[in-house]
């Protein structure tokens, strides 16, 4: 790198971000050491960030704005709605996230909830100095954002693209990327899903980060994103030692689809929740949105990650939190029936997950009185606890004892009654001898 050393300079090496993973989310933890070198020594004074979601990557962004003291504007743009990615979300993200930034940020910091395209006329041409595109990951997507936005940067500023190394759903980041490469500065790291780095020329004879890493041979580009890789793998150990110190918690991200009568189940009518999941019982709520027409079935993926979970009940909810129909180990056969891979636990009352995520989807039948009333709208509450290698190994193994012993007790009542058949009989058979 040529006018700071590298790396005993970049604050990288000792920031700690405050919102780390936030409800258990974290594709981009990995670039938070970069994104802090990135303000620190790029010094922009308009940050903008196109899709936010829980804000990991907006407010470490600003995080280091404020540590490092850079008079900078920053401006996340999202709908927090979702998109066939992230899937859709209801408004409890956005408000945590608004709440969160007028907490800490709001001298500098600015929320913008609408579309990309509409937020654009809000700022100048040449006018930002650092953008984060991390809206829909679609190839069409990223490079109408692409293009929409170039203009928008100022000559020297900094475009960074994430999920550049996922190539599958649809994701097109890294075409555009290599698009890009044939007349534009460009760099990537490949850890933590990808980030693209551009560069708009001309590049600043005042080096930062950024261009240190796009005018990078080989070599010095292998020992910078080594460096990276250090510093991301430095942030994860210290959230894994401070989570084991807490207990038992799985970042667990629950989905709800819904569908009309012989229509199939389709990402857009779905709805996610990220949350953690801890050895206590919590309550996942998933909000389903009103419909004019007749709901036809509903799935539940109680969680797209790996995780030890019991299940305890799925109430169903009306929009106002009244009860209308539970499911619970009561109801364990049709749960079966439906996909879920468990077994009853010891206590009679609750399903130990088997094999997630595959095996904690759910297809589910409600009674058609409950499903027109949920024409109206309505939540479905999933009562779950978290549990840890060893004591799901335990209540798997009193739940086969529990089972055996069941059995065992079935066995021993049919012998006791075929005993007092057998005897019935052969009192009847020797009956008529006996006089």
């Amino acid at each position: 790198m040529k006018s700071f050393a590298f790396p005993s300079q970049l604050p990288s090496l000792s920031f700690t971000p405050h919102r780390y993973r936030p409800h258990g989310i974290g594709y981009w933890s990995g670039h938070i050491p970069f994104a802090c070198d990135l303000i620190a020594t790029g010094h922009p004074a308009v940050f903008v960030e196109l899709g936010t979601h829980t804000g990991e990557s907006y407010f470490a962004f600003c995080q280091a704005i404020a540590e490092n003291g850079v008079h900078c504007q920053a401006f996340a743009v999202d709908t927090w709605q979702g998109d066939k990615h992230t899937g859709a979300y209801d408004d409890e993200v956005f408000n945590e996230v608004h709440a969160y930034n007028n907490a800490q940020y709001s001298a500098f910091s600015r929320l913008i909830r609408t579309r990309f395209d509409e937020a654009a006329s809000q700022f100048g041409d040449e006018s930002i100095d650092l953008l984060h595109i991390d809206g829909e990951h679609t190839y069409e997507a990223v490079r109408h954002d692409f293009d929409f936005w170039w203009p928008k940067v100022r000559g020297g500023g900094v475009v960074v693209m994430h999920d550049s190394a996922e190539r599958f759903h649809n994701f097109g980041v890294w075409k555009l990327l290599e698009e890009l490469r044939r007349e534009l500065p460009v760099a990537e790291f490949v850890h933590s899903h990808g980030l693209g780095v551009v560069v708009k020329p001309p590049l600043p004879e005042n080096g930062n980060v950024a261009t240190a890493l796009v005018g990078a041979d080989e070599s010095d580009l292998r020992q910078i994103r080594q460096y990276y890789e250090a510093c991301a793998d430095h942030l994860q150990m210290q959230f894994l030692r401070a989570r084991q110190q807490r207990g038992v918690e799985w970042d667990v991200i629950s989905q709800l689809f819904w569908r009309g009568p012989d229509e199939t189940f389709t990402e857009p009518n779905s709805v996610r929740l990220a949350h953690v999941l801890s050895a206590q019982r919590s309550h996942a709520l998933l909000k389903l949105p009103p419909s004019t027409a007749p709901y036809g079935g509903f799935r539940l993926s109680l969680t797209l990650e790996p995780a030890l979970l019991q299940l305890h009940r799925v109430i169903v909810r009306t929009g106002r939190g009244e009860q209308l129909w539970t499911i619970n180990a009561a109801n364990a056969t049709d749960l079966f029936r439906g996909g879920l891979h468990a077994v009853l636990a010891e206590d009679g009352e609750s399903l130990l997950v088997l094999d997630p995520p595959a095996g904690s989807h759910i297809n589910i039948s409600l009674p058609e009185p409950v499903q027109r009333q949920l024409m109206a709208g309505g939540i479905f509450d999933l009562e779950m606890s978290g549990l840890d290698l060893y004591a799901f190994a335990s209540r798997l193994a009193s739940a086969q004892e529990a089972r055996l012993a069941e059995k065992d007790r079935e066995l021993q009542e049919q012998r006791t009654k075929a005993q007092h058949i057998e005897k019935s009989w052969m009192s009847r058979i020797l009956r008529p001898f006996a006089r």
